[in-house]
């Protein structure tokens, strides 16, 4: 079985939404022990939305549901990877050309896996108009990852797509490197830190594609 991990590292050098607390760490101990090794420790402030990471119903929904309280059975199993040609915004119409069909989980790649890692913040990265959200809930879609910082457009817009897939219970997966990836059929494994009552938290993704069942380059 091939493992792909399609989460990106965070680091300094990943840039951050505009005005969201950059990613910092600090090395807290360092010290000898008596047979000459060195121990270390550090720690780390980080907005809980930065890097691979997951939103939960709660980001954007009161009355929604926390990062620690997702049914761990939606974030492992079969998926579908998309991807879109195009360089506009992604609406229904798009969706459908791309054979979208019904499925629990998804993921769009776009044009975006190739900045995902850059950085420099980029304005006008491809995203997911509310219409092409209300066609993904309705063929079932209640787990979706996508390739750049947000789903949403940057400014007007952005609100609009994560208030309609968080509010009716969908989870949404950020940040998500799929330059290498192929279109198709895979198993994926989108687990958030378990962090009480947040949320959204930084997560590890990977998908799995079966020996001898490799999707077509």
């Amino acid at each position: 079985m091939k493992i792909i991990d399609i989460s990106v590292p965070l680091s300094r050098d990943l840039p951050t939404w505009p005005d969201v607390r950059q990613y910092e760490v600090e090395w807290t101990s360092r010290k000898n022990l008596v047979n000459g090794k060195q121990a270390v420790g550090s720690s780390f402030q980080m907005c809980t939305h930065h890097g691979t990471h997951m939103d939960a119903p709660y980001h954007f929904d009161p009355q929604g549901i926390t990062i620690d309280q997702i049914d761990p059975h939606l974030l492992v199993g079969p998926c579908r990877l998309y991807e879109y040609h195009g360089t506009g915004h992604i609406g229904r119409a798009e969706l459908e050309a791309m054979g979208v069909t019904d499925g629990l989980r998804v993921l769009i790649k776009t044009g975006n896996s190739r900045i995902v890692r850059s950085q420099t913040f980029h304005e006008n990265y491809i995203a997911l108009k509310p219409d092409a959200i209300q066609y993904l809930l309705d063929k079932g879609v209640r787990l979706l990852g996508f390739d750049y910082f947000s789903i949403g457009p940057y400014g007007v817009g952005n609100d609009e797509s994560h208030y309609l897939f968080l509010s009716r219970g969908g989870v949404i997966i950020e940040t998500i490197d799929l330059s290498a990836v192929p279109p198709g059929q895979y198993q994926i494994m989108a687990l958030p830190i378990k962090m009480a009552g947040l949320d959204g938290a930084p997560a590890r993704v990977l998908l799995a594609e079966k020996d001898g069942e490799e999707n077509p380059k």
